[in-house]
Parts: structure tokens; sequence; C-alpha cells
């Protein structure tokens, strides 16, 4: 009896030991935005995209950043974005749970986005739903970003990193697609 009641308690011990917490996330919050490694993180990934695009490097903007997070703290329930120049993803509970998986998802994030660029018709520019936020990151004309992550506990996404860009890109007046997304030869 002594064995069978040991071995159920190990079980039950390594069962609970086992469970995730529905958001993991929480157990270590989002970065700061004026973390100095968080900015660096994200400066990087978006200027590796923009020199094969021939875009000049963003520099980081505090403003933009706050802006960002102000967005993000109201939590939509729609994930549509705040204002022009935004590029918005939104991310599943469980696997954000410590600062490598945070600073993992932030590059990740910029490399989705980066990746819609093979659906980019460079031959008749202009916007797409489909490539709206590849043509934010690499538009020329935008010179500075500020990002931020938050957590909106109620809901089935609910790690939210938003970037601001500035001045805005996509602007959908004559020329202004052809005169800031080049082809990636630079």
């Amino acid at each position: 009896m002594k064995l069978m009641t040991l071995v159920f308690g190990l079980t039950a011990a390594l069962t609970v030991a086992a469970v995730p917490s529905p958001f993991v996330g929480h157990d270590v919050g989002p970065p700061d935005n004026h973390n100095g490694q968080f900015i660096q993180v994200i400066l990087n990934t978006h200027n590796v995209h923009r020199r094969k695009n021939c875009a000049p490097d963003l520099v980081w903007d505090d403003g933009q950043a706050q802006q960002a997070l102000q967005a993000l703290l109201k939590c939509p329930k729609d994930f549509s974005h705040d204002r022009p120049g935004q590029n918005f993803i939104a991310s599943g509970p469980g696997w954000i749970h410590d600062w490598d998986s945070w600073i993992k998802a932030t590059i990740d994030s910029v490399e989705a986005w980066y990746s819609e660029e093979p659906k980019y018709n460079y031959n008749n520019p202009g916007f797409s739903v489909a490539t709206g936020h590849f043509t934010q990151v690499v538009w020329k004309g935008s010179l500075r970003v500020g990002c931020s992550w938050a957590v909106c506990k109620d809901s089935n996404y609910p790690a939210r990193f938003v970037c601001n860009y500035d001045p805005y890109g996509n602007i959908v007046n004559g020329g202004f697609f052809a005169a800031n997304v080049d082809r990636p030869r630079c």
C-alpha cells in the first residue's frame, strides 16, 4: 500500500508539474519598450530586410513606441490597426514565458511581416492586404520606428505586438509605392 501511495503521489506531482498554465507568458511579462536589447533586436531585424530592399536604416522613436503601447493597452478585440503606418500581430497563449521567448517572438513577428515579400507585384506597385506589412517594413520614406508588446488576458491571442512607423508608409496616391518599395537587390 505504501508503494502504491508513493507511486500515486509521484504521478500526481508530475502531472501537476507538466500542466502548463493557461498563459505562461505572464510568468515573465513583455519587454519594456525602453529596454536597449529589445530595441536593438527590433532595429536589427527590420534593418537587415530594409537594406535588402535599398531602404535606409530605421532609428528608434520613443514616442512611436509609447503610441504603440497605448494602442495595445486598449486590447482591441478585432485586431484592427489603430492608425496608418502600423504593423500589428497577435500570438496565442502558452509559448511566450521567458525573456528569450519574448525576443524570439519579436524577431518572428518582423520576419512574418517581411515574409509577404514574394507576393508583392513589383511590376504593378501598389497596396495589397496580402503585402501591406512587408511594404511598411521596407518603405523608404519611413525613418523611425517604435514598438511595444502587451498582454491582453481575455483573448485567444493574448500576446500582441505593434510597431508604428514615422513617417508612415503604404501611401496609395500615385507613384508612392514605386518610389518607396524597391526589389531586394541591394
